[in-house]
């Protein structure tokens, strides 16, 4: 019944429309408006746009400025470059022991030329947006101009 409300309200929905559908045509409304709250995008979709306000995206890899620096001995991290894993790191990962989590930090370390030890002290939002990063430089740059 309260689906049926709202689907008049929003109008163009089908009679006994599902929540996915609700949600899809509540987007397409905002859309439309330009109605875009920066908070509903994921980190994906911010770090593609370039639009992250703790990530930069440049040839050499994805500078990332932590939310809670980590301590190396005397010197404190801020800042992590992350570059675009090789297959070799990737098979580093893969080889390495322990879970999901474990073998990210792995092919983080691989890729910032960080030592895991220093990696594991990191909070979980940073460890969080660093594989972000490590996923989002995984994928093929896009292509620019015309193709040949």
């Amino acid at each position: 019944m309260e689906n049926k409300l709202i689907s008049k309200a929003l109008g163009g929905l089908a009679e006994d429309p599902t929540d996915r559908d609700i949600l899809d045509r509540i987007a397409e409304m905002r859309e439309a408006l330009g109605d875009e709250d920066m908070e509903d995008l994921s980190e994906r979709e911010l770090i593609r746009r370039g639009e992250h306000e703790r990530v930069n995206i440049d040839a050499e890899g994805g500078h990332v400025s932590l939310y809670f620096p980590i301590k190396s001995g005397d010197e404190t991290i801020e800042t992590l470059l992350i570059r675009r894993p090789t297959a070799k790191q990737l098979k580093k990962m893969e080889d390495a022991k322990g879970g999901g989590i474990g073998r990210s930090l792995v092919l983080l370390a691989e890729a910032t030329g960080r030592a895991v030890a220093e990696l594991d002290r990191m909070d979980a939002a940073d460890t969080s947006l660093c594989c972000t990063v490590l996923g989002f430089l995984q994928r093929p740059p896009r292509r620019t101009g015309a193709r040949s």
